[in-house]
């Protein structure tokens, strides 16, 4: 019985006017779709292409099969394509930058695929310079990001305010129960965030304001939380600066410190006046929820934090 694929081979090379051509178009060995053309030819009992100059075309009997060919594989493609859209259009692509993909949107995805089971959500990670460029050629609907990271060119919504924390591996000296000040903390190689990046300008803001250290010294400088975390617990020597969130996930440490608090601010982030599907505005509902923003306040602050720029 013919197939689809007999059919696509055939309508490829009198397309194409070759079966080298077509047999490269369809990705498949020339004697393979050779061998396809001729086994359509045998089921129907008839010789459906010849060579005319150099170039193979179909014969009259051919010219009636392509006809009948173009229509079936137009239907077939227009099938695949409107299951593709409602494919596309039940997903859902949530940038994260660095370790907050392992909190908020990680426990989101869990609620979002218990409530919207015919429905897909796809994390990805992102660089803190990738965001803008990421919702924009749509590889994200949208982004959770910390709110230094976030240029004035997008819309944002803060979500659960939480802090900075210093953590080490369980087995460090400074593991001990008790709180240390920042002088203390020297004694240690520090692993931090590139220079100029947001993390690392709130703990050089810390350092200065407790003890004054203007030139932080840093053993280990690296792009994402998720090095430092790894740097940091595979050695018994490190320490490093991150999310609250992060400790668990890479059993780490909390180092107590003497001082204030390093806030974080993490905000999920879009484009201006950007119209979201419904899956993404179902997606964005429970993520206010898991972050215990109520839906009414992070508009309002997303509207004045957006006026204030």
């Amino acid at each position: 019985m013919m197939n689809l694929s007999q059919l696509e081979a055939f309508a490829e090379t009198c397309h194409l006017g070759s079966y080298t051509r077509a047999a490269e178009h369809l990705f498949i060995s020339q004697p393979a779709l050779h061998h396809k053309v001729k086994q359509l030819e045998s089921e129907l009992g008839v010789s459906l292409l010849v060579v005319r100059e150099r170039r193979v075309v179909p014969t009259a009997e051919g010219t009636v099969v392509l006809r009948v060919a173009a229509e079936v594989l137009q239907k077939v493609r227009q099938l695949e394509e409107h299951f593709r859209h409602l494919t596309e259009e039940r997903s859902v692509r949530v940038g994260a930058v660095s370790l907050l993909a392992a909190t908020i949107i990680s426990q989101t995805v869990a609620v979002y695929h218990a409530e919207h089971p015919e429905a897909r959500a796809q994390i990805v990670s992102l660089d803190p310079d990738d965001i803008y460029d990421a919702l924009l050629s749509n590889r994200v609907d949208c982004a959770v990001a910390y709110r230094e990271y976030v240029t004035t060119d997008l819309e944002i919504e803060p979500l659960a305010e939480s802090q900075v924390i210093c953590v080490a591996a369980p087995r460090h000296p400074l593991v001990d129960g008790r709180s240390h000040r920042a002088e203390e903390l020297l004694n240690y190689p520090i692993a931090l965030t590139h220079k100029g990046m947001g993390m690392r300008t709130k703990v050089e803001a810390w350092f200065r304001e407790v003890a004054g250290i203007e030139e932080l010294p840093v053993a280990f400088e690296a792009r994402t939380g998720a090095l430092l975390a790894q740097v940091a617990a595979s050695s018994g020597e490190f320490i490093t600066f991150l999310p609250e969130a992060s400790r668990q996930q890479f059993n780490l440490e909390q180092i107590p410190l003497e001082g204030p608090r390093i806030p974080s601010s993490p905000v999920l982030c879009y484009l201006p006046a950007q119209r979201h599907r419904p899956a993404v505005e179902d997606f964005l509902t429970v993520l206010r929820q898991t972050a215990g923003v109520p839906k009414a306040l992070a508009a309002s602050e997303s509207t004045r934090a957006h006026s204030a720029r």
